[in-house]
C-alpha cells in the first residue's frame, strides 16, 4: 500500500463514520497540520500515529492493512529512505573549509522517491546567504555524489573550499552563480584543478 492509497482509505472510513479531520487528529493525539501536510505530500504517518488513528476509527492493523501488526513497520518504511547527514557545511557565501575525511553526524529519513537518483545520497547544511531565495542559511540539502548532470544547483569544491552554487557550463568554462544578486558570478575553466563538482542538489529541507 502506498501512502496516497493509505490516506484515501483512511479519509473514506473517517467520512463514513461522520468524523471531521480535526476530531480524528485530536482524539488520536496527532498534529492536524502535520496530518494535512502528509496527505498533501503523500507521506505516511509514524507507526505510533498510525496505530492511534486506527484505534480511534475502531480498526486493527489487520483489518485496515490485511497484515499482522508486526509487519506494519515494513509497509510504512517503504515511503522513506535513510541517508547520512555529513558533518560539513557548504557555503552559500565565501567558501567553507572541506576536511580530508567526511564524518557522518547523524542519519535522517527522506522521501523514498529520491532513490531514483541512486543510493549515493547524503545530506549537509547550507551556510550563508548567497543562494537566497533558493536556499537559506541553516537549510539542509540532499545531494548525490554523481558529478555534473546538467545545469542546476550543485555542491562543489573551489580553491579548496566547499560551496553550494548554481552551475552553467559554456564550452570550456563554467559559471559559478549565486542566486542572490549581491554576489558576483565566478568563472573557471572546466579543466581547472581548483574546481570539482561533487554532486547535484536534489531536495531541500528548509529551516523554519
Amino acid at each position: 500500500m502506498e501512502a496516497k492509497e493509505f490516506w484515501h482509505k483512511l479519509e473514506s472510513i473517517r467520512l463514513n463514520l461522520g468524523m471531521t479531520q480535526e476530531y480524528l487528529c485530536k482524539k488520536a493525539s496527532v498534529p492536524l497540520q502535520s496530518t494535512r501536510n502528509r496527505i498533501y505530500k503523500g507521506r505516511f504517518p509514524t507507526i505510533e500515529e498510525t496505530l492511534r488513528l486506527l484505534k480511534v476509527l475502531g480498526l486493527s492493523v489487520e483489518q485496515f492493512f490485511g497484515v499482522e501488526e508486526e509487519q506494519l513497520d515494513s509497509i510504512l518504511k517503504n515511503d522513506v529512505m535513510v541517508i547520512p547527514v555529513m558533518d560539513q557545511a557548504f557555503s552559500a557565501g565565501k567558501g567553507q573549509f572541506v576536511p580530508d575525511d567526511e564524518e557522518v553526524k547523524e542519519y535522517i529519513s527522506v522521501p523514498a522517491e529520491l532513490a531514483r537518483y541512486g543510493k549515493n545520497l547524503a545530506a549537509c547544511r547550507v551556510k550563508g546567504d548567497s543562494m537566497e531565495p533558493t536556499l537559506f542559511d541553516g537549510d539542509t540539502i540532499i545531494c548525490d555524489k554523481n558529478g555534473y548532470d546538467g545545469d542546476g544547483v550543485y555542491i562543489i569544491t573551489y580553491q579548496s573550499s566547499g560551496f553550494v552554487k548554481r552551475l552553467q557550463f559554456t564550452n570550456d568554462q563554467v559559471q559559478i552563480i549565486s542566486d542572490n544578486p549581491r554576489y558576483k558570478t565566478m568563472t573557471e575553466s572546466t579543466q581547472s584543478d581548483d574546481f570539482t563538482v561533487v554532486g547535484k542538489v536534489r531536495y531541500v529541507l528548509h529551516k523554519m
